[in-house]
């Protein structure tokens, strides 16, 4: 699909087919010229049997259909005894992932499904409520473990809100003309990151009690208010030690009008809710460019990306919020490009965002759910993260 087939995870899967298609090839050589098959009908096996496999290593995983009303699931009576209490429902059982990889790995009871359902559609009166009293205080007091960056400072070793203009998406047409717009706004905004070395790396970073969102949360509580619905994108970096980079964001106050925005929100809703990974693996995409730093980096890293195809993604849906985790080192290639990022950190300013990729008129244009820039980081200075287990 247009930016994407031009993605690092392209380039994954072009390595791929080329390690089978020229060992291959070899064999077929051998093998045909031991028949006795002259030189036009082995050059004609070698072309059929590349484009076969070229075309299977390139093939478009099946979409995962949203545009439908998300179960509700159904209120069940108190259990007759403890017992029965502590089993799972055999429609818990029906909806649990086939594997951790795909899925959330902690589920919750019936009770707090429903709770967690009615939480991802969002209330624009509540968000408004929120950036209206919270705003500063955010700003100003929540501790980040990578320092946020503010007007006027040398923007070193920190973070700022990235320009949305930094990122094109694909426009309305895109699927005809192959046009991308400038986006001028995010959907979500970025409230905090937390960045620090660990034991071991951290798949559910979102509910540490000194992490940015459990902060956030007491100032919105301390005002009376609810904090909105938050994205947290956690990237666990390989290495000695581990590292933790995790990315907050909290969604901005929105009220639908035009029916484009009727259905990027039921998109949306679609997207935050539980048990839906397998949509958000084929549909979350990266736009991240080097602003500064060395030429090699720029171009492995100025296409957009289905973070899910090539790297292991995984998921947990918490109260208001959904945590996606992307573990770099399920994959040799990012982890390759990954490590030249952190050798020179310092020379680096990389801006990152996140969009719902479109792949129907309808779901165009793509909208920017959020995005940072991160400043020329020294990794010597990486805080130590939290005790395991994580204190929540």
């Amino acid at each position: 699909m247009g930016d994407s087939r031009d993605s690092l995870s392209s380039a994954v899967e072009n390595f791929s087919a080329l390690k089978i298609i020229l060992p291959a090839s070899l064999a077929i050589h051998i093998i045909t010229f031991n028949l006795g098959f002259g030189l036009l009908w082995q050059v004609a096996l070698f072309i059929a049997f590349g484009a076969l496999v070229w075309r299977v290593a390139n093939s478009e995983e099946e979409d995962v259909p949203w545009d439908q009303e998300p179960s509700q699931p159904e209120t069940q009576q108190a259990p007759a005894s403890s017992d029965e209490t502590s089993r799972p429902s055999a429609e818990d059982e029906a909806a649990q992932p086939e594997s951790a990889s795909e899925g959330t790995k902690e589920r919750s009871s019936p009770d707090s499904v429903v709770k967690l359902h009615e939480l991802t559609k969002g209330d624009p009166q509540k968000q408004s409520d929120f950036w209206d009293t919270c705003r500063d205080a955010v700003e100003r007091e929540v501790v980040n473990t990578l320092n946020r960056g503010h007007p006027g400072m040398k923007h070193v070793n920190c973070w700022t809100p990235a320009p949305a203009s930094s990122f094109p998406v694909r426009g309305k047409k895109y699927l005809s003309d192959g046009k991308k717009i400038v986006p001028d706004s995010f959907h979500f905004e970025p409230i905090g990151v937390d960045t620090f070395t660990i034991e071991a790396a951290q798949s559910n970073i979102a509910p540490w009690r000194d992490g940015v969102l459990s902060q956030v949360k007491r100032i919105a509580a301390r005002a009376g208010h609810e904090c909105p619905r938050v994205l947290v994108v956690n990237w666990m970096v390989p290495g000695s030690p581990q590292i933790n980079h995790v990315q907050y964001y909290a969604e901005r106050p929105f009220t639908p009008i035009t029916e484009d925005d009727k259905l990027f929100k039921k998109m949306l809703d679609h997207f935050m809710t539980e048990g839906n990974d397998d949509f958000r693996r084929k549909r979350f995409k990266l736009i991240a460019s080097v602003q500064e730093g060395p030429w090699v980096l720029k171009q492995s890293t100025n296409k957009p990306a289905i973070i899910g195809k090539k790297i292991e993604m995984t998921t947990h849906v918490g109260e208001g919020y959904l945590e996606i985790t992307i573990d770099i080192s399920t994959s040799k290639i990012a982890a390759r490009v990954v490590g030249m990022a952190t050798s020179t950190a310092k020379s680096l300013v990389i801006d990152m965002a996140y969009v719902i990729e479109g792949r129907k008129e309808a779901e165009l244009p793509e909208r920017l759910l959020g995005g940072i820039r991160i400043h020329h980081i020294d990794m010597s200075s990486i805080q130590t993260g939290p005790k395991l287990p994580i204190p929540t």
